[in-house]
This record gives structure tokens, C-alpha cells and sequence, in this order.
């Protein structure tokens, strides 16, 4: 009771503030600011924490997935988009550590189906790509080893563009749209949670890169190609990481004017998600 009577240090402290507001509203006004801001950024930085480094991430095995880039060893390390070419190499020759290497390509669609016309922005995936995340579409089904050997004209939605364009319409499955022109059949929707940041922006459609063209297999300066893999089990980072250094080497060897100065990256999908996230943490000592 004493604390909320007439000559308490609450009472005191709040006449105190209240005169120093009336003196001077603007510096009153700046220190509210300044504390809402740092409020405000603490709540972002721990519910960034929260669902980055607490939360489990919606993949089976997401502790085993990781994203693979290519880095030039010289000057800045920077992580690069991987070239078909060196992918294609790498799938073919990373075994030990590693159960499955997929990718996907950028590749946009014209959907001119009811309302007004849209471009899609889309990802064509190579066989085993949803294997690697073991994701369960929410409607319908995923790709199967079918669609790419007949190669099938086939798209799976991702849950955005099926709430947003096609009203969230359960009977979506079996339904042909037109993409570039062309009938697609509507195989699966994927769920909201589906957000593994192997694109950007979110994709919206997903279709098989059935065909390897001849162009494909002989570039390896221009990366695009967006790769991803997940390691046997008990593999470890470092033992992964040592097998696409053999790798590269031997690309390297192969391929000297393409490859010399290439490095196969492997970094954990957690800390892909992340984006620079995890640096901050340690600077902050959280965690």
C-alpha cells in the first residue's frame, strides 16, 4: 500500500517526470522514440532467434540439409549460384558423404488462365529435389521418377498462389492451367510452411527439369542454378566440406581455364535460412 500513497518514490518519480516532459517535450519525446526503437529491435532479434535457432525447421533431417554453392578462391569469398555444368559434375561424383544432390532453375511461367494474365515466378527442379527436403504437400503429390521420364507436363503450386489465384480450391488437383501457352496438370499444392529460401522471391510454381541440354553440360562459368543436398547419416560439416574440396580439385584439373580458381561450398540449411542472422547472434552474445 505504501507504494501507491501520496509521498511514494513512484509518485515522486512520476511528478519528477511529468515536470521534465512539460520543460522539454522534444527531449521527452526522443527518449520515448529511442526506447520503443531498441524495444523494438530486441523483440525482432529474439523472435528471429526464436525461429531460426530454437524452433525446428518443417524438413525431415534438417540437420543433414545443406545448400551448395561455388566460391571463387580468389579475392572475396563469396557464395555464388552453382553453373549446370559443375553441378552435373558434382552429383556425379559426390558418393561418400552425401545421399542426395538436387538443384532448381529459375524459370518463370506467362499464366494466362481466368482473370487477368500473370507471370508466375517458378522453378524447374531435378529429379530428388523434394527428396532432399522430404516435405508432404498439402494437397495432391510431389514429383515422382515418372513425371521425368515421360516427361510429363505437370506443376506443383506452392500454397500462396494457390490461395491467391486459384481461391484455395481443394478440387485444384487433376485441373489443367495454362503455363507459357502450354496444359499443365495440377499434380499437389505444397503447405504455407514450405518457405526453404532456395529461391528468391518464393516460387510459385515447380515444375521437373526433365532435359539436360547439350549447353547445360559444358557451362560452368555462369552460375544459376540454385543446389542443394543432404548428407548420409553421421556424415559431419567437415567431413563433407573435405570431399567437395577433392571434388574441386579435380574439376580444376579437368577444367583449368573454367575451374581453376572454383571451390564446391557446403553450408548448413539452417544457417542459409538465417541470412547473416547467426553473426549477429554471436555479436550480441545471445545463445
Amino acid at each position: 500500500r505504501r507504494q501507491f500513497t501520496r509521498d511514494s518514490e513512484l509518485v515522486h518519480d512520476l511528478r519528477h517526470i511529468t515536470r521534465i516532459s512539460r520543460r522539454s517535450p522534444a527531449m521527452m519525446a526522443l527518449v520515448v522514440a529511442v526506447l520503443a526503437m531498441g524495444i523494438g529491435a530486441t523483440t525482432a532479434i529474439f523472435s528471429a532467434v526464436e525461429a531460426m535457432f530454437l524452433r525446428p525447421l518443417p524438413y525431415a533431417d534438417a540437420n543433414r540439409i545443406v545448400m551448395l554453392w561455388q566460391r571463387s578462391t580468389t579475392g572475396a569469398a563469396a557464395d555464388e549460384d552453382v553453373a549446370p555444368g559443375n553441378f552435373l559434375d558434382w552429383r556425379a561424383q559426390l558418393s561418400t558423404g552425401f545421399e542426395t544432390i538436387a538443384a532448381a532453375e529459375p524459370f518463370s511461367r506467362d499464366y494466362t488462365g481466368a482473370g487477368e494474365p500473370e507471370i508466375f515466378a517458378g522453378a524447374r527442379v531435378t529429379e530428388e529435389f523434394f527428396d532432399v527436403l522430404r516435405v508432404e504437400p498439402q494437397l495432391g503429390r510431389l514429383l515422382t521418377p515418372d513425371d521425368y521420364r515421360l516427361r510429363r507436363n505437370v506443376v506443383v503450386l506452392s500454397n500462396g498462389v494457390w490461395q491467391r489465384r486459384f481461391a484455395g480450391d481443394p478440387a485444384i488437383v487433376g485441373r489443367s492451367v495454362r503455363l507459357d501457352a502450354e496444359p499443365f496438370e495440377v499434380i499437389g499444392v505444397l503447405p504455407a510452411s514450405f518457405e526453404p529460401r532456395v529461391l528468391t522471391p518464393a516460387m510459385d510454381t515447380w515444375t521437373p527439369k526433365s532435359t539436360i541440354e547439350d549447353y547445360e553440360l559444358r557451362s560452368r562459368t555462369g552460375g544459376y542454378w540454385h543446389a542443394v543436398a543432404k548428407l548420409k547419416p553421421g556424415t559431419t560439416p567437415s567431413q563433407a566440406q573435405a570431399e567437395l574440396d577433392a571434388v574441386s580439385a579435380s574439376l580444376a584439373a579437368a577444367n583449368p581455364r573454367t575451374n581453376k580458381h572454383v571451390r564446391a561450398w557446403a553450408m548448413p540449411l539452417r544457417t542459409h535460412l538465417a541470412g547473416g542472422l547467426d553473426r549477429t547472434v554471436v555479436l550480441l552474445g545471445v545463445g
